[in-house]
C-alpha cells in the first residue's frame, strides 16, 4: 500500500470515528496513530517475508509455495465473495 493510500485509508478511519460520535478531541492523534500503525505493520511484514521467501527458494520449495499460497488466496477470495454476495 502506498503512503498516499494509507493516508486516505486513515481519512476513512476518521470518518468512521465521526459516525460513532466519539469525542473529537483526540481524533488527529488517533488518525496519525492509525497511519503509523499501518506503516509499521507493512514494514514488519516485509522484514519477515523477504528472508522467509529467500530461504524457501534456496530449499527448493518455491513451486510448492506458489501453488499453496495461490490456493489459499483463491479459497479466501471465494469465501469472501460468497459471504458478501450471497449472505
Amino acid at each position: 500500500m502506498c503512503r498516499r493510500c494509507s493516508l486516505f485509508h486513515g481519512f476513512g478511519f476518521s470518518s468512521a470515528l465521526r459516525e460513532l460520535h466519539l469525542p473529537t478531541e483526540g481524533l488527529v492523534i488517533s488518525l496519525f496513530g492509525f497511519n503509523a500503525g499501518v506503516e509499521i505493520g507493512q514494514a514488519a511484514e516485509v522484514l519477515v517475508a523477504v528472508p522467509t521467501f529467500a530461504l524457501l527458494r534456496r530449499a527448493g520449495w518455491e513451486k510448492l509455495m506458489i501453488w499453496g499460497t495461490s490456493a489459499a488466496i483463491l479459497v479466501l477470495g471465494v469465501a469472501l465473495f460468497v459471504e458478501r454476495a450471497l449472505l
